[in-house]
């Protein structure tokens, strides 16, 4: 791969958004939804402003379209599941896709009051305050992701070995052997 060329422009681009803006929306817009972001926004676009006639720019608008695009995004992942021959039982699409709309409502949350308690204190300086805040931000969304795909990949892992102990390391810190 020359060093010019474009995947490798496109990756780093992307791997930039993210350093800089270290937030689950950052990591859905940047990675997950790109090529699927039209499909998903559209219909979500349409059910929240034509079909339920929400005003634009509210909080409940956003949400609404929030979570529209993630039940949109977790139907065509649980299509794609049944087509891959997983058993109903064995799908935990809904559980990945919409718990990431309710993240982003409490990332959004807490976002704005940490902006209203940095705006009232001035004793920090704005460097520092920033700093702490990228590093909270970046063990949160480790910490999210880590917790929410775990499911959703099990399920997976776990419907092409068909056995309930199989594991992808030889060991388990969390099972006796």
């Amino acid at each position: 791969m020359l060093v010019d060329s474009p995947v490798l422009g496109v990756s780093y681009f992307f791997i930039n958004e993210v350093v800089d803006d270290p937030s689950l929306i950052s990591i859905h817009r940047t990675f997950w939804h790109q090529v699927m972001r039209q499909r998903l926004c559209a219909p979500a676009q349409f059910f929240t402003y034509h079909i339920l006639r929400l005003k634009e720019n509210t909080l409940i608008a956003r949400y609404v379209f929030l979570i529209a695009a993630f039940t949109i995004s977790d139907l065509f992942h649980t299509l794609s599941d049944i087509g891959a021959g997983l058993e109903w039982k064995q799908i935990d699409a809904m559980r990945f896709f919409v718990t990431q709309a309710l993240g982003i409502m409490f990332e959004n949350g807490v976002q704005a009051m940490f902006r209203a308690m940095a705006t009232q204190s001035r004793t920090v300086r704005h460097k520092v305050r920033r700093r702490w805040s990228k590093a909270i931000e970046y063990v949160w969304v480790m910490v999210w992701m880590t917790w929410t795909r775990s499911s959703w990949f099990y399920s997976k892992m776990y419907s092409q070995t068909g056995d309930e102990w199989d594991q992808l390391l030889p060991f388990s810190l969390l099972r006796r052997t």
